[in-house]
This record gives structure tokens, C-alpha cells and sequence, in this order.
């Protein structure tokens, strides 16, 4: 097929008949969608090797069935480039800022009609859409495709336990490319090796739902016939389709899948990424990874925790050297965490490494399992705050402000690596639950010197002369401010939670108090502060930087901070203004 190279993709296909196209011509068209995907994610960065993997799947359906009256439901999201693309979106601005989002948007297109940035929400979604379709008497089918390991996870187990008794039709498509974002674990990828290797579906068959095991998902032939039958059937059928993650990029393979599933712009000709720190700078990921070796070496009875984000965590190398002393549990936030409960009820010390955004879901698991019984957990929150381009669901604002109003727990937050350093040593001495939060950023090799890290302990960092103007600062922006800003006491809040009130306390004959946090939202530490500087009946003005409570929209994070004037530009222009 002729693709004119001068029109962008996403317009370009606007004239073509897909329903009309022979398989031949469908093959063509998924070559030209990987280049356009490659050439895009090479430039924007995004989910690259999810959505090299399902491109034939996407055509296929979008071919088979009437879109978007039909409505079409991408577990997590992550992998519906190719849906965008069909649906006239282009990918040129890929998860920029004015640009098209990495995930499904409800309100970026009607062919979106669910989204998620979290995994195995959508079989509970697509009963609930079935049935809402039923009741209101109307006609349409729900494809709902998920991935091999987010079907494993709890919520999506609850959904299957429910199909028994649903008698609303839905098609459930079983991605199953042999991957999550790390390696996949447990009985469920055994289970699928099984119905790969024999075409055994009797775990399915259990739920009262037709199955169709084994379907090339790179071949039309199989799809079509697989997709079509469905589509006929009156009772809701599940399709297990074998893909392959990363198919089409000559530099992913099996060996290093992982690594491509979430990338930084790169060089596409090379496969090479991009270079986004500085010679004197380290990812907080690895100030954390490195930490955490010494702490398995040294200590024979730690156990180090994931949830299947060890290799954007920086951690997966742990996994391989220590395999005795860590566990990946897959996609399993929750029972991540109510297990490291359990291993710290007799005295051990658990550490659980985890994405703010993926920490929202262990809320209940937080508060009943770890704080209750006060045991030795250390959370490892990694990208905490602003994450820039993954856009509103994967923001890393909330943590801090639900964790704050839970009993035993204490937060804190390094402001370099010589800090975080004190803080880890501090925290495997600590016998109770503590969040150590740390951004998606870099942060500058600091040699200052060590020292003790004590329980809700606060540090003056700058002492002005006067009591004009006193700014208490969380996490690593505390340096960056201690360089641009004079005359004015600058405060170091290592610990949100507790407060040092001691510090507090010498502070109330300020003037001004300031409180900048732009790692959690202002109901957080910011409120927090303020309500404890009003208890103590300060006088003067306080006033708070923080995120707003929101859904933050997607962008890089410089232009997300100055979009709520949380740079650092904006916030001396304010200490200048007073």
C-alpha cells in the first residue's frame, strides 16, 4: 500500500477503507505503524516494546468490529498507540504537553471510552459496561484485551470469580506476551505456558465462558477467525492471543524486552538512549539501588520487596544477586505489602519498593496491616511528585498526603545523596514503619559531610540576621534553594512527619513563613504545617507552595512546575516580592 511519508500516519490512514483491505495489505499497514511508532517513541519517549507487540491484534479488531460504537477497553493503557493512530490521532507530540496522551483519554477521543494508568481494572470495568448496556437496552459489543500478568493481580481474579454468574457478553482478550514489565512469576505464567504448550483452557472453562486458546497474534488469518467467532457468540468468550513484545525493533529481544518497556527518547538507528543526566549527577533510583546492596549484604535477615518494577526502579540486578533475600510478586501491589507485614512481625525488617502511584492502591493494606502492628517495614517510594509526561495517572502527588494522616508511620524525604545515605542507615535501625520518598529525577554527587540522622529532626540550613522571611523546604530542591536565596533561614524539613516543633517553635517570631513542598500536593505537609504554626499561635503570614488537588496533566516536569509556579524561578520572584 502506498502511505504518502509528507502527511503524518494518524492522517493519512483517514482515507483508507480498513475494512476492505486484504491481509496482505494489513500486513503492510503494521510495518508502517511500528516505523511510525519507533520513529515517534525514539523521539518523545513512551511505551515502546507494549506496543510493537499488539499491532496486528489492534487492526484486527478494528477491522472486525464497528468502533467506537463498539467499545474497546485497554488494561492500563499503556499499550493503544496503535488505537490512536486508527482513531486519527497522530503521535508526533506523544505525551507532550498539547499533545496526544500515552494512555487512553476519555475526554481525548470518543474511541476512548474507559481509561486506567493502573493494571487489571478492566474485566470489573467491562462488566459493569456490559451490564449498564443490557439494562439500557442497547447493542454493542466490549472488547476488553489485558495483558498476561495484569490478569493476575487480585482485582482482575475477583472480576474471573464473578464471570460464573454474569450472564452479560463481553470479550476478554488475554495478551499474553510472556512479560510485565519485568519478567512475569507465579502459578498464572505457569498456567499460561500450559494452554501454550497443550491448548489446555479448563481454568477458564470453569468461569462459564467459551475459550479460544492459542491464536497467533500476529496473524491475521487466526485473528479474524478467532475475533469474528466471538463476535457471533452470545455468551462472553475468552481469546488468548500470544504476541511478542518488542516485534519489529531489531535492538529488542528477549534478553532485554524489559528494559524497552517504558524508554527516554533514543537514538533509533543505534538503539541507544539518550543521555538526560549530567557526569556529576545520579539517578535517585540508583543512590537508592546502591544503598539497598549494602543493606542485603549486611544484613542476612532483610528481605527486599517489588511489584514488578525492578528494572525502572533500578533494582533488578538485587533480584539476580540476591534472589534468597528479595521477592518480585508481579503485579501485586497489595499483597506486596501485607506480606512484608508478615515477615516483619517477627522483628525482620522488610523494605518494599514501589511507585508512589502504584502505593495508592496498598492504602487499606497500609494503614490495617503495616501501621497497626508497627513493625519494621521501610517503603521505598520511588518516583514521588511531578513525573511529567505519563500524565495525570502516574503522577506521584497523593502518597504523601494519605500517609501523613496514618498512626506509627513517619515520611521522609533526602535532599542529596550524602542525605540519603544518613536517612538509610537511620532506617535500618528503626523498628517501625517509615516512607522514604524520592523523586524520578537526578540529583548532583554531593561529598558534604555525614550526619546522625534522628526521628523528626529538621535542619537550619541558612540563618538569616533578621525575622523577616524563614522558608522551610522538603526534599531535593532544600540545595537548590540554599544557592540561589540569601537572607533568609532556610529550613530542611528531612522528616514531614513527625515535625521537629522545636524548630517550629523558634520560628514564631517571623514574619513571613513559607512553606515550598513540590513533591506532594498543599492538603499535605504544607496544611499540615500551617495548622501546627496556628496551634501554636503564630502571628505573622504564612504561606504555602504545594501542588494543587488535581489530576495533573501531562508535560515535562519544568514546564509542569511553572505551570503552578512551583519552579524555582517563580518561587524567588515571590521572596523577592515580599
Amino acid at each position: 500500500m502506498e502511505i504518502n511519508e509528507n502527511i503524518d500516519l494518524s492522517d493519512a490512514l483517514k482515507s483508507i477503507q480498513l475494512k476492505e483491505m486484504t491481509n496482505e495489505e494489513l500486513v503492510d499497514l503494521s510495518n508502517h505503524i511500528r516505523e511510525y511508532i519507533i520513529d515517534n517513541v525514539a523521539k518523545n519517549g513512551g511505551h515502546l516494546a507494549s506496543n510493537l507487540g499488539i499491532v496486528e491484534l489492534t487492526l484486527a479488531i478494528y477491522k472486525t468490529f464497528d468502533l467506537p460504537k463498539d467499545k474497546l477497553l485497554f488494561d492500563v493503557g499503556h499499550q493503544c498507540y496503535t488505537h490512536k493512530i486508527l482513531s486519527g490521532r497522530s503521535l508526533k507530540k506523544l505525551r507532550q504537553e498539547g499533545g496526544t496522551d500515552g494512555f487512553q483519554r476519555r475526554d481525548e477521543s470518543e474511541y476512548d471510552y474507559f481509561e486506567a494508568g493502573h493494571s487489571s481494572t478492566s474485566i470489573s470495568s467491562a462488566m459493569g459496561i456490559a451490564l449498564a448496556r443490557d439494562v439500557n437496552n442497547q447493542d454493542y459489543e466490549i472488547i476488553d484485551v489485558i495483558g498476561d500478568s495484569s490478569i493476575a493481580n487480585g482485582l482482575a481474579f475477583e472480576a474471573l470469580n464473578n464471570l460464573l454468574d454474569f450472564k452479560h457478553k463481553l470479550i476478554i482478550i488475554i495478551n499474553d506476551n510472556k512479560m510485565s514489565i519485568a519478567k512475569p512469576v507465579g502459578a498464572f505464567n505457569k498456567m499460561f505456558e500450559k494452554i501454550r504448550n497443550t491448548n489446555d483452557k479448563s481454568l477458564f472453562e470453569f468461569l462459564g465462558c467459551d475459550v479460544i486458546p492459542n491464536v497467533d497474534g500476529h496473524s491475521f488469518v487466526e485473528l479474524q477467525n478467532a475475533l469474528n467467532k466471538a463476535k457471533t457468540n452470545d455468551k462472553t468468550t475468552i481469546i488468548h492471543v500470544n504476541t511478542i513484545k518488542g516485534k519489529g525493533y531489531k535492538y529488542i529481544n528477549e534478553f532485554n524486552v524489559s528494559s524497552w518497556h517504558s524508554v527516554k527518547p533514543f537514538d533509533k538507528d543505534s538503539g541507544i538512549i539518550h543521555k538526560l543526566i549530567g557526569d556529576n549527577e545520579i539517578l535517585w533510583s540508583s543512590v537508592y539501588s546502591k544503598l539497598l546492596e549494602t543493606m542485603l549484604i549486611e544484613d542476612e535477615k532483610s528481605l527486599l520487596i517489588a511489584a514488578s518494577t525492578t528494572i525502572p526502579s533500578g533494582i533488578e540486578n538485587l533480584f539476580i544477586k540476591y534472589p534468597y533475600k528479595t521477592k518480585d510478586v508481579g503485579i501485586a501491589e497489595e499483597h506486596a505489602v501485607t506480606f512484608a507485614s508478615g515477615y516483619a512481625l517477627s522483628g525482620n525488617h522488610a523494605y518494599v519498593s514501589m511507585y508512589s502511584s502504584f502505593l495508592q492502591r496498598t492504602y487499606d493494606q497500609i494503614n490495617h496491616d503495616i501501621a497497626r502492628n508497627n513493625g519494621p517495614v521501610t517503603f521505598l517510594i520511588d518516583k514521588a511528585g511531578l513525573v511529567g509526561s505519563d500524565g495525570e495517572s502516574h503522577q506521584g502527588i497523593f502518597d504523601e498526603s494519605f500517609l501523613l494522616n496514618m498512626p506509627n508511620v513517619a515520611i521522609a524525604m533526602a535532599k542529596d545523596n550524602v542525605e540519603a545515605e544518613d536517612l538509610f542507615k537511620f532506617a535500618r535501625n528503626y523498628s517501625h514503619p517509615l516512607a522514604i520518598r524520592y523523586p524520578f529525577t537526578s540529583t548532583k554527587i554531593m561529598n558534604n559531610p555525614h550526619r546522625e540522622v534522628t526521628l523528626g529532626k529538621w535542619y537550619i540550613e541558612k540563618e538569616a540576621n533578621d525575622k523577616k522571611i524563614a522558608v522551610i523546604s522538603v526534599g531535593p530542591k532544600t540545595n537548590v534553594l540554599s544557592e540561589k536565596l540569601n537572607n533568609i533561614t532556610l529550613i530542611h524539613a528531612l522528616f514531614v512527619k513527625p515535625m521537629d516543633e522545636k524548630v517550629l517553635s523558634s520560628l514564631l517570631d517571623y514574619e513571613n513563613i513559607i512553606v515550598y513542598d513540590c513533591f506532594g500536593i498543599t492538603e499535605g505537609f504544607p496544611f499540615h504545617v500551617q495548622n501546627k504554626l496556628l496551634e501554636m499561635n503564630y502571628k505573622g503570614r504564612i504561606k504555602l507552595f504545594g501542588l494543587p488537588n488535581a489530576y495533573i496533566k501531562k508535560g515535562t516536569i519544568e514546564d509542569q512546575e511553572k505551570r503552578y509556579k512551583l519552579d524555582i524561578q517563580s518561587f524567588i520572584s515571590y521572596i523577592k516580592s515580599i
